[in-house]
């Protein structure tokens, strides 16, 4: 059980662990484990309820240190999840920063009909494009060999939320449009990194999950809750204050006060 909600372990290992709420349902939102600094064994994130009031199980793939999934087990929970998705058609895959990796990684043994991926990355590796920096120590103790993404008809469609202004986060969801054709991407400006955080940080992460249950999933109504809660965001208003500061200085000053407002 997660809290009062029928929760089973598929696998766990060392390395992975894949859970499922509500396993009795028919289809499944399925998360992934993000980056986390210091990262010492799984998290300890429960079954999101929005996904299961909307009907949906919740398929939750952790993994035990920022590894981007690329350890041991790999093939292990690749069998495990093709094998539990066999019954489970049209599933949904929500995946932030290390774990929209995960989803690219993964989405052809999940049985998806949509990938919705927060500031994916291609890859972590600075040896491979797009030649990300950020991750240097936290991959250093695994080998920085090529990754082969499925990229094949047949997987589902893939929609990629990310800051324009966020220059590597950018440089990714453009190779990973040139690698999986369809692919589509919906730009959040001045959202950061990941571009989910100003709705997260306004208390409207329910209005998002809300998003990805729906009859369809809307890159226009992802856009227009972004526009509502940025203003509500003292990330947003010094995000634009640092962008406007060589260009337009007044309106950096405005944004500053419109920081210190809504901070307080």
């Amino acid at each position: 059980m997660d809290g009062d909600i029928p929760t089973i372990t598929i696998l766990k290992t060392d390395r992975v662990r894949v859970r499922c709420a509500r396993p009795d349902l028919s289809r499944c939102i399925v998360t992934f484990g993000h980056y986390r600094p210091k990262q010492s064994g799984f998290d300890e994130k429960r079954a999101a309820r929005a996904f299961i009031a909307a009907g949906w199980g919740h398929l939750m793939i952790s993994t035990a240190e920022n590894d981007w999934y690329l350890n041991d087990d790999l093939p292990l929970l690749r069998e495990t999840l093709a094998t539990f998705t066999t019954a489970r058609r049209g599933n949904r895959a929500l995946g932030f920063s290390m774990g929209g990796f995960a989803a690219l990684l993964l989405r052809d043994v999940l049985a998806l009909e949509t990938a919705v991926l927060v500031s994916p990355q291609v890859s972590p590796f600075r040896e491979h494009p797009p030649y990300d920096i950020r991750y240097t120590s936290a991959v250093k103790h695994l080998r920085p060999d090529p990754i082969d993404l499925p990229a094949g008809p047949g997987h589902g469609e893939v929609l990629m939320l990310y800051d324009p202004h966020v220059a590597i986060d950018r440089a990714h969801v453009e190779a990973i449009a040139a690698r999986i054709p369809g692919a589509r991407s919906c730009a959040l400006p001045l959202a950061g990194h990941p571009a989910s955080q100003l709705i997260s940080g306004t208390m409207r992460f329910v209005k998002f999950q809300n998003l990805i249950t729906g009859p369809v999933v809307d890159p226009g109504g992802i856009r227009q809750l972004h526009r509502q809660v940025r203003g509500l965001s003292p990330v947003y208003w010094q995000a634009l204050a640092d962008w406007a500061a060589p260009r337009r200085p007044a309106l950096a000053a405005t944004a500053l006060e419109h920081r210190e407002r809504v901070a307080s």
